[in-house]
């Protein structure tokens, strides 16, 4: 059982001036990007949960990508679509 599951799309991520290119990702709808090991949150403003990392672009199906309450970049519930949380 994975936790994040791979998106059909891409991110450009910058940090410090350096521009790259990642996978997406979701966990409970909410967007990722893979970089190195690790995952980094991607949340509205362009803003992650890494500081002075930011996204630029993506390559994925905008109208589908919602900002929620916290701030964070969600996927509407599809119906069919990701992992159901467990109880």
């Amino acid at each position: 059982m994975n936790f994040f599951e791979p998106l059909d799309g891409h991110v450009i991520l910058r940090a410090n001036g350096i521009y790259s290119e990642h996978q997406l990702y979701h966990h409970n709808y909410e967007l990722f990007a893979r970089k190195g090991n690790g995952y980094i949150r991607l949340l509205d403003n362009q803003a992650t949960s890494r500081s002075r990392v930011f996204w630029s672009d993506m390559t994925f199906e905008i109208n589908h990508i919602v900002g929620s309450k916290a701030g964070r970049m969600v996927l509407e519930p599809l119906p069919g679509f990701g992992s159901k949380k467990t109880t």
